[in-house]
């Protein structure tokens, strides 16, 4: 099989750079992309698959995913590499104690930035920096804060590139997202299918690769170097307040926002930056099964504080009390908005100043037509199809991102953005209704949910939209190359998944949980055919 795939290799690389010179890898850039609409007839034209080898030669890829496949139309490739890179932190006062304390979610907005500066070696030698000055501070929800291993927030004193992620663009602030899911690889994926399906559209979601983490010289296990959500032109490429005049206190609401549906955001964000919204008076809303969800809070399980759910934060900035008040007031009515073109069929528009919402009394109007204006539509068929493949428990609670341009050269619509903490996705909680590959999963009447899921569910047009893409990522070979990157990852690291699992004291087999992933996804995909494709399995297995 080996000499086989030697000379196809040759080839294969060989057609593979030549159909990237006849088209390059596009820079995401939310506002030059093309929105689709029910006139546009694209011409059909079929993607290049080429085929290479993956990093490490094995008999134990499971028949038929040995190889890896690009497209012509998706021609992202994840960063892997043959061996981890060592990322070394060292703060400025010597001790780890900042991260291995238990920290309660109360305290998360009292957490400082520990100094030092940060080695990175192991790598090719373009990547490789030293004693590059940085800060550190722990992030992640109620659950993480308290484990040793905690999900870190790394912002550099001046811009910084990390290993080419993101086309080795520069920024101050990344992540390092915890390995802490037995199989090691579900945010790798999650974070893989979000780059492929929302990239595609040009809408961010985060660029990822594997490191292995040192702090002040102590071997910390195995990390997933990841993007921040934030604005910015390689990021979410919408305006930023702080190139406005004057710095730091540009009070005026025709900026950019990113914003977060977050269930622990009154508790730990401070409350200038956190709103709710009441959800047309928490009118009642259908399942895709037209079974009535009596309220938008019977969506979601009751765990926590009264109303918690409702509850948003910005996660961009902000400088004044209006721009919260504006964001908060706009969010209220789109949902308004929405909420009546679906399911009373009586259609609104924002007035000039997008803060109230005029009747529209034109004929033959559609709902398509109303909705199209204020929100990127393909930005919600995206995140439907990737919640759906990933049957997230946490869909209902929060790490659900938005965005919107109100600048004067702004889209002024809502976006979905990328996604985000996905540890727990892909039948990781071994309960109902989680386990399960198969059935639906999102708009569906259950206690896990959230109301933005029971909106567009409710038309034609979306549905034509979600077959149309889901059937273009079949072609393209997305979840074909997800499934395979599920086994060149776990036998490319074996070792340092075993390494990673004795420093925290873990016992269960990571290849016996990469397994099971795998058998999963390829489940979860078969059953999702049935729905949005063409009803054969996609795999066998």
């Amino acid at each position: 099989m080996k000499k086989q795939c030697i000379f196809l290799t040759f080839f294969s690389s060989l057609f593979s750079l030549l159909s990237c010179y006849n088209n390059p890898i596009p820079k995401e850039n939310t506002e030059e992309i093309k929105e689709p609409t029910q006139k546009d007839s694209p011409v059909s034209i079929e993607p290049i698959i080429t085929e290479s080898e993956p990093l490490i030669y094995s008999d134990e890829y499971h028949e038929g995913f040995y190889m890896r496949k690009r497209s012509s139309f998706y021609p992202y490739e994840p960063i892997i590499r043959p061996k981890l890179p060592k990322l070394n932190i060292i703060t400025d006062n010597g001790t780890n104690e900042f991260t291995t304390r238990n920290i309660a979610l109360s305290d998360k907005p009292n957490l400082v930035y520990e100094d030092g500066s940060a080695t990175l070696t192991n790598c090719e030698d373009k990547y490789i920096f030293n004693n590059v000055r940085c800060k550190v501070k722990p992030r992640g929800n109620a659950g993480s804060l308290i484990k040793p291993k905690k999900g870190l927030n790394l912002k550099f004193d001046s811009k910084q590139s990390m290993l080419g992620v993101n086309n080795n663009s520069k920024f101050k602030k990344w992540v390092l997202n915890p390995i802490n899911d037995l199989s090691g690889i579900r945010d790798f994926i999650a974070f893989y299918l979000g780059k492929q399906v929302f990239n595609s559209d040009g809408i961010f979601s985060s660029d990822c690769t594997f490191i292995d983490l040192y702090l002040n010289n102590e071997y910390w296990g195995m990390y997933l170097l990841s993007e921040r959500n934030q604005i910015n032109k390689n990021r979410v490429n919408i305006d930023d307040v702080e190139d406005r005049e004057p710095l730091g206190s540009y009070s005026g609401t025709d900026i950019g926002y990113l914003f977060e549906y977050d269930g622990y955001a009154p508790i730990e964000t401070s409350v200038s930056n956190t709103f709710k919204i009441n959800y047309y008076n928490d009118s009642p809303l259908k399942d895709i099964y037209n079974e009535t969800v009596l309220q938008v809070r019977d969506c979601y399980l009751h765990s926590g504080p009264d109303n918690i759910h409702n509850d948003f934060s910005i996660t961009s900035d902000i400088y004044s009390a209006n721009q919260k008040s504006f964001l908060q007031n706009y969010v209220g009515k789109l949902y308004t908005l929405l909420y009546c073109a679906i399911y009373k069929k009586v259609y609104y528009e924002f007035d000039e100043s997008y803060t109230k919402l005029v009747k529209v009394n034109e004929p033959n109007i559609t709902s398509y037509d109303v909705i199209n204006k204020v929100i990127n539509i393909q930005s919600f068929v995206d995140m439907h199809i990737l919640q759906e493949i990933f049957k997230n428990p946490d869909l209902y609670w929060g790490s659900q991102y938005f965005y919107v341009d109100m600048s004067k050269n702004g889209k002024k619509k809502l976006s979905w953005s990328g996604v985000w903490d996905n540890d727990l996705s892909f039948g990781f909680k071994k309960a109902a209704p989680y386990i399960t590959p198969t059935g639906r999963y999102v708009g569906v009447k259950n206690p896990l949910n959230n109301a933005w899921y029971f909106l567009l569910i409710h038309e034609d047009w979306f549905w034509d939209m979600v077959r149309e893409k889901w059937v273009d990522l079949v072609k393209n070979q997305v979840f074909y190359n997800s499934l395979h990157y599920i086994d060149e990852i776990s036998l490319n690291f074996k070792d340092d998944f075993a390494k990673n699992q004795v420093r925290w004291g873990v016992t269960t087999s990571q290849l016996d949980e990469s397994n099971f992933l795998f058998t999963w996804l390829t489940k979860r995909y078969n059953s999702l055919n049935m729905y949005f494709g063409d009803k054969k399995k996609l795999f066998n297995i």
